[in-house]
């Protein structure tokens, strides 16, 4: 990942948002890895605008349990992060799979290729 500039920006985002993010990038590919635990899938919505993912959800509250809680630390709410993506990708080819509480997203980078423009004349 190309940290100059970029790590203040998502250093910013992560302190303002839920969930936790580590972006790396490949030869080939961006990967995110999306914290998510006791998050339901079908709570989660993944979308990509230009240069940006952008990553809405809900963590609900669950069932509360008979008896008096004592302490009450874990988070219930909507969240919404958009992540500047460090490099160009092309989202029709991006997967998503959940492991351990872990999403973990892959977008393939666009190719950078040189087109070669044939000149015509009136002759």
């Amino acid at each position: 990942m190309k940290i100059t500039g970029e790590l203040f920006y998502l250093r910013e985002e992560a302190e303002k948002g839920f969930p936790p993010v580590d972006i790396y990038e490949k030869s080939d590919s961006i990967i995110l890895l999306i914290d998510m635990p006791g998050v339901e899938l079908r709570d989660v919505l993944l979308k990509i605008y230009r240069d940006e993912l952008m990553l809405e959800g809900v963590k609900r509250k669950e069932k509360q349990e008979q008896g008096s809680y004592l302490c009450v630390e874990r988070e219930f709410r909507c969240f919404r992060r958009r992540i500047k993506l460090p490099a160009e990708v092309v989202p029709e080819r991006g997967l998503a799979k959940y492991r351990n509480g872990v999403i973990i997203v892959t977008l393939p980078k666009k190719e950078d290729r040189v087109y070669k423009i044939e000149i015509e004349t009136d002759e």
